[in-house]
């Protein structure tokens, strides 16, 4: 019997709709925008750790991206000033850097933008989502600081080292009676497993056994 505290199962192998269900108040006012960016930031964090299958990779791909980059990402948007000086029309960082494209920038860390100014002199003003993500930046904080939801959003092998994706049959074989000793019925406990993120994990562990099982046919 696998229960919560044996059960693995990152984040990253979950598809779009249980990203978002996991991660996204559809009923917010900006929800579409929380789902386009968070949806752009998880595609191009998955290209920054698979550089060799760009164009290769969509948002259901189940390979591996970084949350805690992802969620700077989204922080640096929501603090985003955009410098409006003659020939900018960039996002303006404080040490005067011109971001002419995102991913090489707000995944390393939160950075500090210039103030926005309305002069002449050093025109400046808000980015188009800046403020927006308030909210949603707390609920992914929240997500991620919660012990319970580990196996999930930060299970690590015994050396402490990260899932990624060339663990990807390792991962399946505790779903499948895989492994040593090998059994023919696995059972997996989910009392442990808080009610709201339940269906979601149920839906992402069906939907890898059933796909597996359709290839392996």
């Amino acid at each position: 019997m696998i229960g919560v505290e044996q059960l693995k199962l990152p984040y990253w192998l979950m598809n779009s709709e249980e990203l978002e269900e996991m991660f996204i108040e559809s009923n917010e006012e900006n929800s579409h925008n929380q789902i386009s960016q968070f949806r752009q930031a998880v595609i191009e964090n998955k290209e920054h750790h698979a550089a060799s299958a760009q164009g290769q990779i969509s948002y259901d791909s189940p390979v591996y991206f970084s949350l805690t980059e992802v969620i700077d990402y989204l922080r640096n948007l929501n603090n985003e000033i955009i410098g409006k000086m003659e020939g900018e029309n960039l996002p303006k960082l404080a040490d005067g850097t011109l971001v002419t494209k995102r991913s090489d920038h707000y995944f390393a860390r939160e950075h500090e933008f210039v103030p926005q100014n309305s002069a002449k002199d050093g025109k400046a003003s808000n980015g188009p989502f800046n403020g927006e993500f308030a909210r949603f930046l707390m609920r992914l904080d929240g997500r991620k600081s919660d012990r319970r939801l580990d196996f999930l959003l930060a299970p690590s092998k015994d050396n402490g080292a990260e899932y990624k994706t060339a663990d990807f049959g390792a991962l399946l074989e505790q779903l499948i009676g895989y492994g040593d000793p090998t059994t023919n019925v696995t059972i997996i406990d989910l009392s442990g497993i808080p009610f709201d993120v339940l269906s979601v994990v149920v839906s992402l562990m069906t939907r890898l056994i059933f796909t597996l099982n359709f290839h392996l046919k």
